[in-house]
């Protein structure tokens, strides 16, 4: 079998950030966006910011 070492190296990481955080999705989620405002960086939602606009959307689908 072929062993790829930057993928080796992501899974060592990975598998050290997830023991870190006991395991936890959501500690790991929360951890990694702290991180990103730390580093200045922006944590995405994609949370609608015009509900209206959604219900625009359902509406024209159920069409």
């Amino acid at each position: 079998m072929w062993n790829d070492e930057i993928v080796e190296e992501v899974r060592k990481s990975r598998e050290a950030h997830a023991k870190k955080c006991d395991n936890n999705l959501q500690s790991i989620v929360a951890d990694l966006q702290l991180q990103q405002r730390m580093d200045g960086r922006a944590v995405v939602s994609f949370i609608s910011q015009n509900p209206q606009h959604e219900n625009a959307d359902l509406q024209e689908s159920e069409k």
